[in-house]
């Protein structure tokens, strides 16, 4: 068993995501590296975690990208640590898509009233919104390994960096 907390950045851990193995022992603890061999919950094999994005309008919202390139998405980041997160993958059409089966960063914001998921790798950066199959994203983009996204919602840019490639950004993303 698996369980992730995020704190509503109220008390003395303000804003945080936490993580502990096996729900009938040991104390959770702060995500501090994404090396920990951690699997969403019952729903999913055990698989080393690559990345984690908290959806900022909702910090229940929990978004898992694990080392063979597979999305995962709960709901129930809120519920307590024992019981089942009901992970749902997300990966759907994403290992098709050129250089989209290695990818290695994942971000998430709310456009509106949609969910938007971006995620990075060797193919540049996919999208995906709401139950939209996944497409390349970023026109001019090079389809270089994407290591890093970052979405800076008051400036409505998504910042991208591809490994050697410098630092891109995407305005209106």
């Amino acid at each position: 068993d698996i369980g992730y907390v995020g704190s509503d950045g109220s008390g003395p851990t303000g804003d945080q995501l936490f993580v502990r193995q096996n729900t009938a022992l040991g104390a959770f603890v702060p995500v501090t590296s994404w090396q920990t061999a951690v699997a969403p919950a019952t729903t999913a094999p055990n698989r080393a975690i690559r990345d984690i994005a908290v959806d900022p309008s909702d910090w229940r919202h929990v978004y898992v990208l694990d080392d063979l390139g597979r999305v995962w998405f709960s709901d129930r980041g809120g519920n307590a640590p024992a019981s089942d997160w009901n992970w749902t993958q997300l990966t759907g059409n994403l290992s098709v898509l050129a250089g989209g089966d290695r990818v290695q960063s994942i971000e998430v914001f709310r456009s509106g009233a949609s969910r938007v998921v971006l995620v990075g790798g060797e193919g540049g950066v996919f999208r995906l919104i709401d139950a939209d199959p996944w497409s390349e994203f970023g026109a001019g983009l090079r389809n270089a390994l994407v290591t890093d996204i970052d979405y800076v919602a008051t400036d409505d840019v998504l910042l991208v960096g591809p490994l050697g490639r410098g630092a891109w950004t995407i305005p209106h993303a």
